[in-house]
C-alpha cells in the first residue's frame, strides 16, 4: 500500500503512513476474522492489534483530509496514550450481557418482540470463567505492550517539530514528561510483569529521548528543562519501583495517585498545544 503513494505529492510522507497503516489494519482483520471462531492467542492479539490500528490509521487520515500540520497527528497519538492505558484493562474483558443478565426479560423494543427469544448461554462454570480470564490477561498484555511501543516512536517528532523557546516547544516538553510520568506511576497498581515494565521501559526510553535532543538543541534553558525532566522522571521511576517491592506510604500513594491523574488528564492537551494547536485554531477562526 505503501508503495503505490506517488512521491511526487505534497503530502507524499502522510499518504505513505495512511496507506501503511489502512494495509496493516486490513490484514490484521482478515486474520481476525480466520482466527476468531477458534478463541485462540491468534484472535486475542489480532483483535487488539486490529483496534490500535485502526485507530492510528483513523487519525493520521483525519489529520491528512483536514489538511492539518502531520505534527498533531503525533501529537495525538502521544497524548492519548495514557487514556489508552488506563482504558485497556476494562476493554480486554470480553462477557456477553446474556451471561450477566436475562436479556429477554428486562428489554424489549419494537423489534425484539417480532424476533424468537434468545438462546440461554447456559450456566455459569469454572472453565468458561477462566477461558474468558485468560482471553482478557492476553489481550491485556499485548495491547500494553504496542502501546507502549507509540511513544517512543512520536516523541522525537512532537518535539523536533516544536519551536525551541517559545510556546510549542515548553509545551511539547512538558507534554513529553506527562507521557513518561504517567507511564512510570501507571503500572503500580497492575499485576503481571508484562504490564508493570513495558510501561516504565517506554518511560525510560523517553527521558533518554529528551535528554539526547536537549543536549543536541544546546542552550542552557534547554539543558535546565531537560535535566529537571530526567531527575523528575527518575525519581518517580524509583519511587514507582519502591512500591512494587512492598514499600507503602498513605502520603506517597496519595501524592502518586493525583500526579497520575493530573499527568494523564493533561497529556493529550498539553501535546496538542506542543504541536501547534493553538496556531492551527487561530487559522480557522480568523480565516
Amino acid at each position: 500500500g505503501a508503495a503505490t503513494v506517488d512521491t511526487g505529492l505534497a503530502a507524499a510522507a502522510q499518504l505513505l503512513v495512511v496507506a501503511a497503516l489502512t494495509g496493516a489494519t486490513v490484514a490484521t482483520a482478515a486474520r481476525w476474522g480466520a482466527t476468531r471462531r477458534a478463541r485462540d492467542e491468534a484472535a486475542d492479539h489480532a483483535l487488539i492489534l486490529l483496534v490500535v490500528l485502526a485507530g492510528a490509521a483513523l487519525v493520521c487520515a483525519g489529520v491528512v483530509l483536514m489538511g492539518l500540520p502531520p505534527v498533531l497527528a503525533a501529537a495525538v497519538l502521544l497524548g492519548a496514550v495514557p487514556l489508552v492505558l488506563r482504558a485497556l484493562p476494562s476493554m480486554s474483558v470480553d462477557v456477553p450481557d446474556e451471561q450477566l443478565v436475562d436479556v429477554a426479560r428486562v428489554a424489549s423494543s419494537a423489534v425484539g418482540v417480532r424476533t424468537p427469544e434468545p438462546e440461554p448461554l447456559g450456566a455459569v462454570n469454572h472453565r468458561m470463567v477462566q477461558r474468558t480470564v485468560h482471553s482478557a490477561e492476553r489481550r491485556r498484555d499485548v495491547g500494553t505492550v504496542v502501546v507502549s511501543l507509540v511513544p517512543p516512536l512520536t516523541a522525537p517528532l512532537v518535539l523536533a517539530s516544536a519551536e525551541q523557546g517559545g510556546l510549542t516547544g515548553w509545551a511539547s516538553l512538558v507534554a513529553v514528561l506527562l507521557v513518561a510520568l504517567s507511564l512510570g506511576l501507571q503500572p503500580r497498581t497492575t499485576r503481571g510483569a508484562v504490564v508493570r515494565w513495558a510501561p516504565r521501559v517506554s518511560a525510560g526510553v523517553l527521558l533518554v529521548e529528551l535528554g539526547l535532543l536537549g543536549a543536541a538543541v544546546g542552550g542552557p534553558v534547554a539543558l535546565v528543562a531537560t535535566g529537571t525532566a530526567v531527575g523528575v522522571g527518575l525519581g518517580v521511576a524509583a519511587l514507582s519501583l519502591s512500591f512494587g517491592r512492598g514499600w507503602r506510604s498513605v502520603g506517597f500513594s496519595r501524592l502518586a495517585d493525583g500526579l497520575e491523574g493530573l499527568s494523564t488528564t493533561l497529556a493529550l492537551p498539553v501535546s496538542l498545544v506542543g504541536a501547534g494547536a493553538v496556531e492551527v485554531l487561530r487559522l480557522i477562526t480568523s480565516a
